[in-house]
């Protein structure tokens, strides 16, 4: 599944990206591996307080990319989000994703799952060792949050050396206007953007 010029020029930001598209144009690094951030329930479920609306559009070209490393052997890592409770996230949001939580299950888990519980998929967690013991020198990005946990990975990804590629139509934020920000920023100063299809096409 691929998302067409025409379905993107419906969202205003494409016209905006295309410049740091072309600045910065997506290529395919020697090893690289997919990194799928929060696909939970409580973000893809219309149940839950916390639904992004636009993982209903999002995650059909999320389970296209994993199915594709999958195929091709490629690594895959997903992100399971659970809240330490009097933590930083659990202070500011003032509630609580507890791993016995049946909303907090992933709903994806064709791939080696990380457990994080901050926006950086980084932060206290194995991911930087299981890509470098992978020899991993590009992160393809995709999930949700745009604006917090996929911004927050992907700059960390970039300090890091992890060459991070922002999948366009694989990402999603609650609120558009936050989207199409953190897309902008990410594309300025942190990663190349790509679409599924782009991606696809060089695996």
């Amino acid at each position: 599944m691929t998302l067409s010029n025409s379905e993107y020029k419906k969202n205003s930001v494409w016209d905006s990206l295309a410049y740091y598209r072309t600045r910065h144009p997506f290529k395919r690094g020697k090893n690289p591996a997919l990194l799928v951030i929060d696909a939970q329930k409580y973000f893809f479920n219309n149940v839950s307080r916390a639904f992004v609306s636009d993982s209903v559009s999002v995650l059909p070209y999320i389970e296209s990319l994993v199915n594709a490393f999958n195929n091709r052997g490629l690594p895959v890592f997903l992100t399971r989000h659970v809240d330490v409770e009097g933590g930083p996230m659990h202070r500011w949001w003032g509630t609580v994703m507890k791993s016995t939580d049946p909303m907090t299950e992933l709903i994806i888990e064709n791939g080696e799952i990380i457990i994080k519980h901050s926006y950086d998929s980084f932060y206290r967690t194995n991911l930087s060792k299981k890509l470098k013991e992978n020899n991993i020198d590009q992160l393809i990005v995709c999930g949700v949050q745009t604006h917090l946990c996929v911004s927050t990975t992907v700059r960390s990804a970039f300090i890091r050396g992890f060459n991070p590629v922002v999948v366009v139509d694989a990402v999603a934020s609650k609120n558009r206007e936050l989207h199409n920000g953190a897309l902008l920023e990410l594309a300025h100063g942190f990663a190349m953007i790509a679409t599924t299809g782009e991606v696809m096409a060089c695996l």
